[in-house]
């Protein structure tokens, strides 16, 4: 693996983007969501994903320069359509606008639907708890993933996001997939030419491997926490995909795109500011929490991020081998 300087790599990423047709406003929103993820030491979701949307701006799948479209609105609750554009440009678009919602109402829904890979959801989460308040979402996607106790791929990876502010401004930042790997990780695995931990996929015919390409060849990825993470995914196909229209692969519908819902609402809203200073008080002392051996302090959950996001500001991100061939043949154009 290589690494390159986050400004220079913003540069670089525009270019790419631009080059191929994307308005350079889109573009640089793009780019930046997907640094900000390797930033953060989160590879898989982040620039090693731009070769891959690349292809997918070629054969159709990602639309660029769509405008997103509300599809259902009242005073809480809003839809919105993707148009089959980049995902970063859809959730920003909807988060936004559940925030605005939210200032008036106190809370918000939103839907997200006919919308491609969004990245991360604690992202858009963390813009909610900036302005306020506790943010929950959900998304679905493809068929990747078995059922517990079955030996086929038909759930996503399915991730759920938690976030709720604080009074340093730090919010905590809960963002997991439901399955024991994303599927971006496997294949970061298969790039590198080494094997997976045990317990992570099964090949085609039901059995456990730790090949990554079992699961290209129609494996599929296990739940993780076996019939709890299955539940929990259960519930993000409903919600991320039944009651958005995203759709469901289980019911025969496309589901090539993200199926997203962001939950907001005032922390403050049933004890005023009681909420923050008991929040405070409740991470002292989970800070005091003894550790076990080789640990030296309890963190809490996106602390590990933003410690990673200091580091890679000064000894730049990670990119694979594929996105640095990519750049190299952009080199050798430009020569």
């Amino acid at each position: 693996m290589s690494k390159i300087d986050h400004k220079a790599m913003l540069n670089i990423g525009v270019k790419l983007f631009t080059d191929v047709g994307v308005d350079k406003d889109e573009a640089k929103l793009v780019v930046e969501s997907l640094i900000d993820t390797s930033l953060k030491g989160i590879d898989s979701h982040g620039v090693n994903l731009i070769p891959r949307y690349l292809d997918s701006i070629k054969s159709g799948k990602i639309i660029p320069n769509q405008e997103p479209q509300v599809t259902f609105e009242n005073s809480s609750f809003i839809n919105v359509s993707g148009e089959k554009g980049f995902g970063q440009v859809t959730a920003t678009f909807g988060i936004k606008e559940g925030i605005r919602k939210a200032k008036k109402e106190g809370m918000s829904i939103v839907g997200l639907h006919n919308t491609n890979h969004i990245g991360t959801l604690g992202q858009y989460n963390s813009m909610a708890s900036d302005e306020g308040f506790i943010c929950f979402s959900v998304c679905n996607g493809g068929a990747n993933v078995a059922p517990h106790g079955g030996n086929k791929r038909y759930l996503g990876t399915n991730p759920i996001s938690f976030t709720v502010p604080t009074k340093d401004k730090n919010p905590i930042i809960v963002d997991f997939a439901t399955s024991v790997f994303p599927e971006s990780k496997i294949r970061e695995y298969r790039d590198k030419d080494i094997d997976l931990p045990t317990n992570i996929i099964l090949d085609s015919d039901g059995n456990p491997s730790t090949n990554p390409n079992d699961f290209y060849n129609g494996g599929s990825i296990l739940p993780i926490g076996n019939h709890k993470g299955y539940g929990l995914s259960l519930m993000v196909e409903i919600l991320g995909g039944l009651f958005t229209g995203a759709g469901f692969h289980g019911l025969g519908q496309s589901t090539s795109t993200n199926g997203v819902l962001f939950v907001m609402f005032k922390p403050t809203m049933f004890r005023g500011e009681q909420f923050y200073d008991d929040i405070n008080t409740f991470i002292k002392e989970l800070k005091k929490q003894p550790t076990i051996n080789g640990v030296d302090e309890v963190l809490l959950p996106g602390e590990v991020e933003l410690i990673k996001m200091k580091e890679k500001k000064k000894s730049g991100i990670t990119i694979s081998s594929t996105l640095r061939e990519l750049l190299w043949k952009m080199l050798q154009w430009l020569d």
